[in-house]
C-alpha cells in the first residue's frame, strides 16, 4: 500500500513514486483536500485534510491510540 499524502503530485521526481508504486503491485491511496494528476491514477481518493483523514484511518485499523483500556 502507498499513501500519497497533501501533495500536488506534480513535482517530479517524487510525483513519479506513486506510478513506480503501481507498478510494483501497490494499492495507491491519495490523501488530499482538492483534485490532483494522480487521481485518476489513484483507485483511492479520501477528500480532506491530512490531519484529520490520517488520524481516523490509523483509528479504524488499529482503535483509538488514547483507549489504554
Amino acid at each position: 500500500m502507498f499513501f500519497s499524502v497533501g501533495t500536488s503530485s506534480q513535482v517530479y521526481p517524487a510525483a513519479e513514486l506513486p506510478h513506480i508504486a503501481r507498478r510494483a503491485g501497490a494499492v495507491v491511496v491519495q490523501v488530499n483536500p482538492d483534485p490532483t494528476a494522480l487521481d485518476a491514477s489513484a483507485p483511492h481518493n479520501l477528500r480532506g485534510m491530512a490531519g484529520e483523514i490520517l488520524p481516523r484511518l490509523v483509528c479504524a485499523a488499529w482503535g483509538n491510540a488514547d483507549d489504554t483500556t
